[in-house]
């Protein structure tokens, strides 16, 4: 195991090595920094202030969480499928992005939203106090109404 410190001004500075294992350690100021790698794993911790920040590459995915003040951040990238989470106040979001399928899904305070993009399909979904909407999109609907309305009035479809 093998193990650097340097000390300059108000920075310290860890470096640790251990097998396959790789640490650095950064003091400065206000600012903790941490580093490490391990095999196929590189996990990277930031503190600054009223700010945490991680971020975590492990093979096919990659992960991010960010905490400043009242607002949590995750985002994770795993293959084709992305998701956001972002929790601020009351507020909560949820995006997830898997090939074609596009999920938004909000809550604050008492409503309750929800949009989904699938292909040709949007469907939107809102929940607020006791009322719900549903709303379902497709465009090959739409299609099919204008060319019956053509054939109706105008005894011939195009």
């Amino acid at each position: 195991m093998g193990r650097l410190v340097v000390v300059s001004g108000l920075t310290q500075t860890l470096v640790v090595v251990s097998g396959l294992t790789q640490t650095l350690v950064v003091v400065s100021g206000l600012t903790q920094t941490l580093v490490v790698v391990s095999g196929l794993t590189q996990t990277l911790v930031v503190v600054s202030g009223l700010t945490q920040t991680l971020v975590v590459v492990s093979g096919l995915t990659q992960t991010l969480v960010v905490v400043s003040g009242l607002t949590q951040t995750l985002v994770v990238v795993s293959g084709l499928t992305q998701t956001l989470v972002v929790v601020s106040g009351l507020t909560q979001t949820l995006v997830v992005v898997s090939g074609l399928t596009q999920t938004l899904v909000v809550v604050s305070g008492l409503t309750q939203t929800l949009v989904v993009v699938s292909g040709l399909t949007q469907t939107l979904v809102v929940v607020s106090g006791l009322t719900q909407t549903l709303v379902v999109g497709r465009l090959w609907i739409l299609r099919l109404w204008r060319c019956c309305t053509c054939c109706y009035f105008m005894s011939h479809c195009p």
